[in-house]
């Protein structure tokens, strides 16, 4: 019993393997420290959208309505200040 599960944990271990080997022939060229951060600091904006307008979505108070609608705008002016000049 045991000598099946130790060949299906070699035989997962060398998938695995084998996978990360076809993963790096299709990775994508590498980025430099300022073009990870910008993705980075980019996705982080794009989680605060999705949340500020479901907030938004769920508000029922003016003042409360008001502070998201700043915040949206905000965060949009923020992502449109990461897009690249040209």
């Amino acid at each position: 019993m045991a000598r099946g599960f130790d060949s299906k944990n070699v035989e997962w271990q060398q998938q695995q393997a084998q996978d990360a080997r076809e993963a790096q022939g299709r990775r994508q060229p590498e980025r430099t420290a300022e073009e990870r951060a910008r993705l980075e600091r980019r996705r982080g904006l794009e989680l605060a959208l999705a949340k500020t307008r479901a907030d938004l979505e769920k508000a029922t108070r003016p003042p409360h309505r008001e502070l998201l609608e700043r915040t949206l705008a905000a965060l949009q002016q923020e992502l449109r200040s990461l897009e690249p000049e040209g």
